[in-house]
């Protein structure tokens, strides 16, 4: 596997799926870091662009070079000899996007991970933060649904203080990482690496390609954050590939999100791919979402069965969990439509698991609609483990 790093040459615009018409609306809302369908959508179109193929054959997979391509990068829903055929990913298989920043001075790219639901500030002076911990309770009351697993409650280990609220998101980078799955103090980087820019836009009239009278409307862009002494970081966002994956160059262009932006891409070698824990199996694992993540029961399966994600017997017996966050997208082939809107599960949200043997980590942690192609494949539910402890008195 491979690991990409995309950052942009132009400012970038990725909506957050509620429909909108110039004009019409106001306000075009957006989205930061966009969510994998649009990544995996910009970089399947990357490596068909590069291929000699007229993308209606491509759509139809009438030829041998546009069912190859379909091997490669998978193909949409289309009907072949009177047959209706289900869309495909082929070998395409990818994680992320991950927000992520360049450092020149190291020559390498950083990992950074949203602020964990279950972490609680501890220190003003060191500016440290801490793992809320599953607390065994003998007897417990819940008003929760006969039949609904118990699930354990999360207690701070040490006084809780009010962090001081910060502009920008607070974001655990690959330092911090070890000591949070070692259930240590860390510290959260409080510096911003992308910022909104608010422009105007008015409708067109395509036919005398004049604008329209009283059709102004407000967007809101993202742009890199770099008015920071003493940084030289350069953000952007990355992307972990999967094996049969083989962008057209090593370093290239690419258009991605709204307006089909610009973005310059890079593939890393090992020295510069971001280096994450390596964490053993263990009776009580934790699982820290690192993009949404999408159940058939809304935040579990619908059945609360998860051995069928691990392959093995597991028991949920915590969870810090974040409000649902909303994803839908556009279809393109055929005129485009919009996707169905559905809940996930955000990035950040913590599940904690115990089993009698130890847990195997999981890669990709998410299911999948019946009739969708697999949100894994696509970059949804990509997580990282640690081991957890109960409170101890």
């Amino acid at each position: 596997m491979s690991w990409v790093f995309i950052e942009p040459t132009d400012v970038w615009m990725f909506r957050d799926g509620r429909p909108f018409v110039a004009g019409e609306g106001h306000t075009v809302s957006t989205i930061f870091p966009p969510t994998p369908f649009t990544v995996q959508g910009a970089l399947r179109s990357l490596i068909l662009g590069h291929e000699p193929i007229d993308w209606p054959e491509f759509w139809g997979q009438t030829t041998p070079a546009s069912q190859a391509m379909g091997k490669r990068i998978g193909y949409p829903a289309h009907t072949k000899n009177g047959v209706d055929v289900l869309a495909e990913l082929g070998e395409f298989a990818m994680q992320g996007p991950f927000l992520g920043r360049w450092l020149p001075d190291e020559q390498r790219a950083e990992l950074l991970v949203n602020r964990p639901l279950d972490s609680y500030y501890i220190d003003d002076n060191s500016q440290s933060w801490e793992t809320l911990r599953p607390e065994k309770l003998e007897t417990v009351w819940t008003d929760w649904p006969q039949g609904v697993p118990m699930l354990y409650p999360l207690r701070a280990t040490k006084s809780v203080q009010k962090a001081e609220e910060t502009e920008h998101p607070l974001l655990l980078n690959q330092s911090g990482l070890p000591l949070y799955l070692d259930e240590k103090p860390f510290q959260l980087s409080q510096r911003a690496t992308f910022v909104g820019e608010h422009r105007l836009g008015i409708a067109l009239n395509y036919d005398r390609r004049r604008p329209r009278d009283r059709m102004i409307y407000s967007l809101e862009y993202k742009r890199p954050f770099i008015c920071q002494i003493g940084s030289d970081a350069e953000p952007g966002l990355l992307v972990k590939l999967g094996n049969g994956v083989q962008l057209p160059q090593q370093e290239g262009i690419l258009s991605i999100g709204g307006e089909a932006r610009a973005a310059r891409y890079r593939v890393l070698d090992d020295e510069q791919a971001p280096q994450l824990p390596h964490i053993k199996a263990t009776t009580r694992l934790k699982v820290l979402l690192l993009t949404p993540a999408w159940f058939s029961g809304g935040w579990q399966p619908k059945d609360g069965n998860w051995s069928k994600l691990f392959g093995q017997e597991v028991r949920l017996m915590a969870a810090a969990i974040g409000r649902s966050q909303y994803i839908g997208g556009w279809r393109v082939p055929n005129k485009g439509w919009h996707k169905p809107m559905r809940p996930f599960v955000p990035a950040g949200s913590v599940y904690f698991f115990e089993a009698n043997e130890p847990i195997t980590p999981v890669a990709t942690f998410t299911e999948s609609p019946d009739d969708k192609l697999k949100f894994g494949k696509q970059g949804f539910g990509a997580c990282i483990s640690g081991h957890w402890s109960w409170l101890t008195q």
